[in-house]
């Protein structure tokens, strides 16, 4: 299996994404050799700019896991998450704290 270090990523292709709404879901889902990382990324049309709400969930093999990130960009509305089930369910776990402390990106 190859490794992948920081810094060596190299994007192998491009999702067309069809603009036929102003509102756009994905569930992406990751497995590595050490748990599963499970992100939830919600995109929203508002006067003419995409927002975006993202949420991080790991579980690892030790069954250590929980919320390491969420990051909702100002202006974002709200009530499309509160109505989303997968967003709703991911929410009532508990936070997990990463050592370092740097869980979501800046």
């Amino acid at each position: 299996m190859p490794l992948l270090y920081r810094g060596r990523a190299q994007m192998v292709g491009t999702l067309p994404v069809s603009a036929d709404s102003d509102y756009k879901r994905f569930n992406i889902s990751l497995f590595a050799r050490n748990g599963v990382f499970e992100e939830l990324y919600r995109f929203k049309h508002v006067n003419g700019v995409w927002m975006s709400a993202m949420m991080v969930q790991v579980a690892y093999y030790n069954v250590k896991g929980g919320i390491a990130c969420v990051r909702i960009t100002e202006g974002f509305p709200v009530e499309l998450l509160e109505r989303d089930s997968d967003w709703a369910a991911y929410s009532k776990l508990p936070k997990f704290h990463v050592k370092g402390g740097r869980t979501c990106p800046q």
